[in-house]
């Protein structure tokens, strides 16, 4: 399931994380989308739910990327609810 996710959802943040080539990159993205959500930036909820879905910089771990992509779709934010969908 989760690969299918990660798949599917890395066009998401493909933006974000196309300067990302290190690990420090992926630890500053990391903690970037984590200050944004944090903030209330569900879009910095939604890409930080799929790093954990990636495991890059942080621990691979589905059932923190649902809670955060719950939070985002809760919160606003239709890749918060697409990422929800397809994590089901």
């Amino acid at each position: 399931m989760f690969r299918v996710l990660a798949t599917g959802l890395l066009l998401a943040v493909a933006a974000a994380a196309s300067h990302a080539q290190t690990p420090e990159d992926y630890i500053a993205l990391a903690e970037r989308n984590h200050q944004l959500c944090q903030a209330g930036d569900m879009n910095g909820c939604a890409n930080l739910g799929i790093q954990h879905v990636e495991g890059r910089s942080v621990t691979q771990d589905g059932a923190r990327a649902v809670e955060l992509f719950r939070q985002a779709c809760e919160g606003g934010s239709p890749d918060g609810c697409h990422n929800l969908a397809v994590s089901y």
